[in-house]
């Protein structure tokens, strides 16, 4: 009798300790989904899996932060095909999916998020980004005139979670072809010039396949091309820049300095005489970033054409203009 209660304990210590074991994995992983097997329904090779994806989410864990709806900023919403709708958010240095519930949150990669980069505002895309038949999400988080480029994320279903990947992640105005399972970046060099890069997967592996450049003829849109005549007049820590206007009333010229931590326009004046556009670029702190003059459609803000050059400042707070061949 004493030997039957004996494995009786046992038996009771055994199924006490897996009960626990099974909240565990179900509270670390948290994106519990309804349609997964339970735990006595797993295979040995699943059992190693639910092992390894407990340790991934306790690292997780740690990094997740409390989320609160009214301090984040939200960047878009997505249906998921595991979870339904989730919404995408930025608090804390940190991108958070919230389900539509708003009782269970994920915590993902935002190193080097800023929205001032993007407008001032998160720019948001949501497609099957690698055609695997779970619609993924991405993040911009640079963009300019010209191009813009997304943090982008993947369904991982081995980990049931999303994965930051990088090589999605450089490409610049992503397109993605469902039909042709193709992903392509149109890198925008000018307004009339673009890089365009088509890519395929090769076991799970992003692959160039083909590159070209594209010239096309630039749309007007009531700004009249003129031909820029630049000139440069250094002065220390200053550099005054003078582009002709011609005698178009509708346009003009319009200067954007790509890193203002590094130089900044500090003023413009327009000489109606000489039909010219006069800025002042100054010096802020030694470094090197992009200057960009367009003459512009005054009522459409559309442009044709535009003038590049490159703002130097050096350490004793002097600043060089380099012009491209």
């Amino acid at each position: 009798m004493k030997r039957f209660i004996a494995l009786i304990s046992v038996f009771i210590i055994i199924m006490t300790f897996a009960s626990c074991k099974d909240k565990e994995v179900s509270h670390k992983t948290g994106w519990q989904n309804p349609q997964e097997p339970s735990s006595e329904e797993l295979t040995s090779e699943e059992e190693t899996m639910t092992d390894e994806l407990t340790t991934e989410a306790a690292a997780t864990e740690e990094k997740e932060i409390e989320f609160n709806k009214k301090k984040a900023l939200e960047a878009g919403t997505f249906e998921s095909e595991i979870y339904g709708k989730l919404t995408v958010y930025f608090q804390d240095e940190h991108f958070i999916l919230n389900d539509e519930y708003g009782d269970k949150v994920f915590t993902v990669f935002a190193e080097g998020y800023s929205a001032s980069k993007t407008d001032g505002k998160p720019v948001f895309i949501s497609s099957d980004m690698n055609y695997d038949g779970y619609n993924d999400f991405g993040v911009c988080y640079y963009k300019d005139t010209l191009n813009s480029y997304y943090f982008c994320f993947l369904w991982d279903s081995s980990s049931r979670t999303f994965t930051y990947y990088l090589p999605l992640s450089s490409l610049a105005n992503p397109e993605f072809d469902a039909q042709k399972k193709t992903v392509t970046a149109f890198e925008k060099l000018t307004t009339a010039r673009t890089v365009e890069k088509t890519y395929r997967y090769s076991e799970n592996e992003l692959i160039l396949v083909n590159s070209k450049e594209v010239t096309s003829e630039p749309e007007t849109n009531g700004a009249e091309t003129v031909n820029a005549d630049l000139q440069v007049t250094l002065n220390g820590n200053s550099a005054l820049l003078i582009l002709r206007a011609g005698e178009n009333s509708h346009s003009k010229w319009v200067c954007t300095v790509e890193d203002e931590n590094i130089a900044v326009m500090s003023s413009e004046y327009y000489d109606e005489n000489a039909n010219a556009y006069e800025f002042l670029i100054s010096a802020v702190s030694p470094g090197a970033t992009t200057v960009i003059f367009r003459y512009t459609a005054v009522g459409s803000g559309d442009y044709i054409e535009e003038v590049i050059v490159n703002a130097i400042t050096n350490t004793d707070s002097t600043i060089s203009i380099v012009v491209p061949e």
